[in-house]
């Protein structure tokens, strides 16, 4: 058994959360019991899971997505309500790590997808240095990255968009924050693409402020995963969405890791 406060303390501190400027607020976001004796982790704050943890008889919940998200309307009616009706009516805590997640350099999401792909970053890029560079290895395709990530990730196929047909050198990839490299309202930030540059990394015809480490730019591919609404190539602004009666679409959908050559 451990106090709310000291789980609090060493997860804010493992995932040093106070470097981030993030959607919404990290650590404790619903306060339950003073004392925890049985945890349940999940990607997202849903209903399910919340379920789940009840029936478990869980005393907090850790999770990467939360419910509570910069811009979004904050009144606990509708889906939001329901969820911290029932969490304080349990008196389960809440615990939400976002970016500081995406980041940790062992435990985090983009830490552990390169371990799944074969990939020892060796160094990190982008706002916040949410992106991690590694070397492609020998005898690296694009196939056959394309379909290690396909492997990796469950079986979906990911889209790829081609680029030269030169073999792979460096692979860049971001599991969180990536949709922030695009758009006008990132561009004070340093962390736009080369012109040549697409997905992840942010629209063609943008000048690279952004570039991955040891990457020459006119030799950019970009790897990204189907789905989320996140493949079709539309910049996605870094703001949560402002729907009143459901959960927010775009924050509650799966990773779309982006891998650059």
């Amino acid at each position: 058994m451990a106090a709310r406060k000291e789980i609090e303390n060493y997860l804010n501190t493992l995932l040093a959360v106070e470097r981030f400027e993030d959607y919404g607020p990290n650590g404790l976001q619903v306060e339950g019991r003073d004392d925890v004796q049985r945890i349940v982790s999940g990607v997202t704050a849903s209903l399910a899971l919340i379920d789940a943890a009840i029936t478990d008889g869980a005393d907090a919940i850790v999770v990467h997505h939360g419910l509570f998200w910069r811009g979004q309307d904050g009144r606990l009616v509708g889906w939001l309500g329901e969820r911290v009706r029932r969490l304080m009516t349990h008196r389960i805590n809440l615990f939400a790590y976002h970016l500081p997640l995406d980041a940790h350099p062992e435990l985090g999401n983009n830490a552990q997808l390169g371990l799944r792909l074969g990939l020892a970053a060796d160094a990190r890029f982008g706002a916040q240095a949410l992106g991690f560079a590694a070397p492609a290895g020998a005898n690296t395709s694009l196939a056959v990255l394309a379909a290690r990530v396909q492997s990796a990730l469950g079986g979906r196929a990911p889209l790829v968009l081609p680029g030269d047909g030169r073999a792979l050198a460096r692979i860049g990839w971001c599991t969180g924050g990536a949709q922030g490299y695009r758009g006008r309202n990132r561009r004070r930030r340093g962390c736009l693409p080369d012109r040549r540059g697409v997905g992840a990394a942010g629209p063609p015809g943008a000048r690279n402020r952004c570039r991955l480490p040891g990457l020459r730019p006119p030799r950019q591919r970009v790897l990204r995963r189907a789905g989320a609404g996140r493949a079709s190539g539309r910049a996605i602004r870094p703001r949560a969405p402002l729907h009143r009666d459901r959960e927010p679409g775009v924050i509650d959908s799966p990773k779309t890791p982006a891998v650059s050559r």
